[in-house]
Formats: structure tokens, sequence, C-alpha cells
């Protein structure tokens, strides 16, 4: 695993050395940053980061700051040391949690990454919740990494699906917020 693209471009990341992670592919990421382009001062928000892979690539390629939320951050702290960029906030604890604690703060992000494991409902719940609270910008989007065989609503309490592409067995589902 590397990163892919900007100012830590080629640099080795850690992969984990378990299967209950599963690191989003290079293919897969690169695909997702042609699509998504990551400006100057944007604030990412990295759910499930597992290895961190996604929000380190967001470093890299000019966001301001990219918070990473994982119950075991252990190789996002190291990855995010070996990639030698700053701008990481790293949480160790779960997902819904996190929300609540970024919502009381009112914290607001351009671009929130959401990867849970593919069994089970997480991917819908944390959609969900990210719907509930006041964390996404007011033109910012939220893609889901989900298995191919999951069907996600086009529409989840005011979210709005604008896009969505297969890699394989892995499906990235754009989201915005609808019309308010």
């Amino acid at each position: 695993m590397r990163i892919i693209s900007g100012k830590a471009k080629g640099r080795k990341l850690k992969v984990p050395k378990t299967d209950k992670v599963r690191p989003t592919q290079d293919k897969v990421k690169e695909a997702l940053f042609n699509i998504i382009h990551i400006k100057e001062g944007d604030k990412v928000l990295d759910l499930y980061a597992g290895a961190g892979s996604i929000g380190i690539e967001a470093l890299s390629r000019g966001a301001k700051e990219v918070v990473f939320i994982d119950q075991k951050p252990r190789l996002v702290h190291e990855n995010v040391e070996l990639s030698g960029l700053g701008g990481a906030r790293i949480y160790g604890t779960k997902v819904a949690i996190a929300l609540k604690v970024l919502s009381k703060h009112k914290e607001q992000f351009d671009l929130i990454f959401l990867d849970p494991p593919y069994a089970g409902d997480e991917v819908l719940i944390t959609l969900k919740n990210i719907s509930s609270f006041d964390i996404l910008n007011p033109h910012g989007i939220v893609i889901a990494e989900h298995n191919w065989q999951q069907e996600l609503p086009a529409e989840i309490n005011g979210l709005i699906r604008y896009d969505q592409r297969q890699y394989g067995q892995a499906i990235l589902s754009f989201y915005k917020r609808g019309a308010e």
C-alpha cells in the first residue's frame, strides 16, 4: 500500500497483519481521488480508518486537516508518522460516539469517507447517523465504500446518492445533501 499522489507520493504505508481490516485497494483509492479532487484547505473525516490510507492520501493531496476515527488506531498513528504529513487528528473510539462528539463541538467536514466492515448494517447505520448530525458542510460529500452485494438507498434522511461506482467487489456510493 502506498501514497499515490501529492506531497508524500510514493511513500509506503504499513498494511494490517489481520484479515479483520480490509484496506481500500490502490486502484479504488486512485479512482476515488480522480473523482473527488481534494481542494487546498478541505477538512476530511475518515471513519473506520483502518490503516488510514484514504485520509493520508487526502493530506498528501492538500487537505488542511483529516480526522481519523478507528477503534484501534495504532496502524493509523504509524502510517501518519511514516507519511511525514501534518494535519492529522486521530481518535480511538467507536464511530457512533465520535459522530456525536464531533457534532457537539460543531465540527463540519467537506468530505466524509466511511469504509466499515462489509458484514452487517454498519454502513447504513453510519450514513443515517451522519445525516442526523450537522457535521457535513453544505456543499460537502459523503462517500461510502461497501460490498457490491449490499444495496444502499438512493436517499437517506436528506442525503441523496448522486453517483455510484463499482470496482470488483467494492462499490463507492457518493452522497450529498438534498435541496434545503
